[in-house]
């Protein structure tokens, strides 16, 4: 009887622990998601300011292309 506690005893606290990583890992992706929605909302209202002059001389790239972080330059 307690050849069979210990094993299932380990494989319940390994089930847990899977349980509660996979459960930490999804908490920190919806956080993530969260800020970047957040910049993505705050970066729009920036740029719909008619009064910003940082961000005239430069138009933003697409956010759903691949280069997030590319800057193109407006043609005068």
């Amino acid at each position: 009887m307690k050849k069979l506690l210990i094993p299932i005893f380990i494989f319940a606290v390994f089930v847990l622990g899977c349980g509660v990583y996979h459960d930490n890992q999804m908490k920190k992706r919806q956080e993530v998601d969260q800020l970047i929605q957040d910049a993505h909302q705050s970066l729009k209202l920036v740029e719909s300011n008619p009064n910003n002059t940082v961000l005239d001389p430069f138009e933003t790239a697409d956010p759903h292309s691949s280069e997030l972080s590319q800057v193109k330059y407006k043609k005068f």
